[in-house]
């Protein structure tokens, strides 16, 4: 077996940049016979569970000597997969998000027949997993996840403070943090590796398109490149008010001071360790947070606090780890054998309780965090938003690092970044679909 842990990807950062140019059981149905063990690619973008699918390989391997995993991971998710469907390196399975375009383009399996996997789902997450154009499934998530506010309880407590609901609030509680703790700083991003700042502006940034239009109409707005709805270049946009509270943010000092040269891991060890009492970020951090510093489990989860006067505080409730498989890969039958086995409710309990995010699985019973009670209370008094489906070339790396050269100062205020942003978001949009 081998696994590749590709950290860098500076030769192909250049085509996604802004301007775009005990082992589980035996898995039902038996492994292809071959001569030579066939080798499935399989194409990892889930940074913090990299040595768990090294072990699941192992195992797998052990059962089927007739096939062979080589997993790969890259940091750039986004550029690379581009590179890969560009040269025609196609892997097996493909784990992580995708843009619309793939699926329109036919690059990966329909998945609609594999009513053994669709049959265990708990209700609802099939329909999440279907593509609106054409009724059919592209990927099979085995999770579900939030992304919102992961703050310190103890810090919270010893300051008298409750998560906030507006940005006003939100904003007042960082400066009480930043007066009373000044050695803690008030809100920690990762700022180096850039998606970090996507994914921020994906929930948070967008939140007031999805306020005002819903879900379903954004992401096919995003899509359609309808404006209409979109506004991204109207006064008063989602990415302006987005800007204005990065700029406000760091105009105060709210920020780790190291903000554009700390990194994800960075941003984790922070928080673990009391550096910092806030982290807009996923469950999927939890587990990594807590190895570590095993002692800290007084972790609270929160919406975060709405941008718009009036509206709600906003949370991301959706399908967390997504497999594809390649549709001109070489060997997408073992692909599959591959999948059962991972599926298993023994390895998914694994993956699940590693993970704490919930599962998708009807048959999986798992432990899977101490935030649960947090986020189900979420669930009940926030706007719920999935990720939206941005053109390629607009990923969250390419977003992100927008957002860097905001903070730098190259944009002097929140619109002149909007104006920007629109004109970058239809340039893309024009180059993959049109």
């Amino acid at each position: 077996m081998k696994k590749l842990l590709a950290l860098g990807l500076a030769a192909v950062m250049g085509l996604s940049l802004i301007g775009c140019a005990g082992g589980a059981p035996q898995a039902s149905g038996s492994t292809p016979a071959a001569a030579q063990p066939v080798t499935i690619h399989f194409f990892n973008a889930i940074i913090e569970n990299v040595d768990w699918y090294e072990s699941v390989i192992e195992r797998f391997e052990a059962e089927h000597p007739g096939i062979k995993v080589e997993m790969e991971f890259q940091k750039d998710y986004d550029a690379a997969l581009k590179v890969k469907f560009q040269t025609g390196d196609i892997p097996e399975i493909i784990n992580g998000g995708s843009s619309q375009i793939y699926i329109d383009q036919g690059r990966f399996l329909d998945l609609s027949d594999m009513t053994g996997w669709w049959d265990r789902l708990v209700p609802g997450i099939k329909e999440v997993c279907t593509d609106y154009k054409t009724g059919k499934q592209f990927f099979i998530t085995t999770n579900t996840s939030s992304f919102g506010l992961l703050y310190n309880k103890d810090i919270y407590s010893a300051l008298g403070l409750a998560p906030a609901k507006t940005y006003e609030e939100f904003a007042a509680n960082l400066l009480a943090i930043r007066q009373q703790q000044p050695d803690v700083a008030p809100l920690y991003v990762g700022s180096k590796d850039a998606w970090m700042l996507g994914q921020m502006m994906d929930v948070w940034g967008y939140s007031p398109i999805r306020q005002a239009s819903g879900n379903v109409q954004t992401k096919k707005a995003m899509i359609e490149n309808d404006q209409a709805i979109l506004g991204l270049a109207a006064p008063g946009s989602a990415p302006e008010l987005f800007a204005n509270a990065i700029l406000d943010l760091r105009d105060q000092d709210l920020f780790n001071s190291d903000f554009l040269t700390a990194t994800y891991d960075n941003a984790l060890d922070a928080f673990a360790n009391g550096k910092t009492a806030n982290l807009m970020q996923g469950l999927w951090a939890v587990s990594l947070i807590q190895e570590k510093n095993p002692a800290f489990t007084n972790i609270g989860f929160a919406p975060l606090p709405a941008l718009v006067p009036g509206g709600q505080p906003v949370m991301l409730n959706a399908p967390d780890v997504k497999y594809f498989i390649g549709a001109e890969s070489a060997h997408p039958e073992e692909a599959k054998v591959f999948l059962e086995y991972l599926f298993s409710p023994e390895l998914q309990k694994e993956f699940t309780e590693l993970r704490q995010c919930p599962s998708a699985f009807k048959d999986v019973d798992a432990d899977w965090g101490p935030m649960k009670s947090d986020v189900e209370a979420a669930l009940q008094n926030s706007l719920i938003v999935d990720w939206s489906d941005s053109p390629i070339g607009f990923a969250p790396d390419d977003i992100g690092r927008m957002i860097q050269d905001l903070y730098s100062g190259k944009y002097a205020t929140g619109a002149e970044f909007a104006a920007e942003y629109a004109a970058a978001f239809e340039k893309c949009w024009t180059a993959t679909y049109q």
